[in-house]
């Protein structure tokens, strides 16, 4: 899972990312990073549009998709 994203998104967006594919919540990954909700949030719609997604569920579905495809 470590590569996902990677060439797309930005170390930081690949962190909460990969917090959010673990099953943290925007102010649970907040408080792991040290950092603010509001950044958390701004990196994760970041991450989405550069990934073409719109949704937690998008964002589920294309990581497994990249699982799949090993």
């Amino acid at each position: 899972m470590q590569t996902f994203g990677a060439g797309v998104l930005s170390p930081r967006e690949q962190e909460v990312v990969q917090l959010i594919l673990q099953g943290h919540s925007t102010p649970s990954a907040a408080a792991y990073l040290g950092i603010a909700e509001g950044t958390v949030k701004v990196h994760r719609h970041h991450a989405y549009s550069k990934l073409g997604i719109s949704s937690q569920a998008e964002l589920f579905s294309m990581a497994t998709r990249h699982l799949a495809a090993g």
